[in-house]
């Protein structure tokens, strides 16, 4: 028996994280231990939090603040997925110099959310 994976959710949309929350309320492997809605919150919850897999917004509050290396940097050991509504080529570079495994299409998620966190837990050692 695997302990659930610890998914932080960051988006600054509530009503994306609510949804996130209720499309996986039936997944026992997968446990939310945070939301967060902007870059600075995010970076907080980082040194209070341990979490397996982040699922981050490319685009929220504060992204002019930190480069992709200060972000990346407080990912050490997480796996990071990347979702965004636009799904053009400089969404997913973004996504690649935030280090993040996969970027997600949000009104895909339903589809893709679940496999691609299982994916990190098979791809990284979880504790």
């Amino acid at each position: 028996m695997h302990t659930p994976v610890r998914l932080l959710i960051a988006d600054d949309s509530e009503t994306i994280r609510h949804a996130i929350c209720s499309l996986l309320q039936t997944q026992t492997s997968i446990t939310v231990c945070g939301e967060v809605g902007n870059y600075a919150e995010l970076l907080k919850i980082f040194n209070a939090t341990t979490t397996d897999v982040v699922l981050m917004d490319m685009r929220m509050p504060g992204e002019k603040l930190f480069t992709p290396a200060t972000i990346k940097g407080h990912f050490y050991g997480s796996c990071l997925l990347a979702m965004s509504v636009w799904n053009d080529e400089e969404t997913a570079s973004l996504a690649q110099s935030f280090g993040a495994v996969k970027l997600l299409d949000k009104s895909q998620l339903a589809f893709t959310l679940v496999p691609a966190i299982e994916e990190c837990r098979s791809s990284t050692h979880f504790h």
